[in-house]
């Protein structure tokens, strides 16, 4: 009996030590994962349109030096 209560107080206080983490705790980090993941996402979707961007300010740039040059050499 008295080990039973000895073993019940150290699990009581293993417990105590490691801390729980309330549910509500822990449905608040889950939310903010899932909120940076969309985050994450939306930038990542925003990256693309700007490389694309740039890609296309090159493409645009590039074509104007080859007209420039067959008017300079012309």
């Amino acid at each position: 009996m008295r080990s039973l209560i000895t073993l019940s107080l150290l699990a009581a206080l293993a417990l105590s030590v490691t801390g729980c983490v309330s549910q509500v705790e822990i449905d608040r980090l889950n939310k903010q994962y899932r909120q940076a993941q969309e985050r994450i996402i939306e930038l990542e979707a925003r990256l693309e349109d700007k490389d694309a961007q740039i890609q296309a300010l090159r493409d645009a740039r590039d074509g104007q030096d080859a007209d420039l040059l067959a008017r300079l050499t012309a």
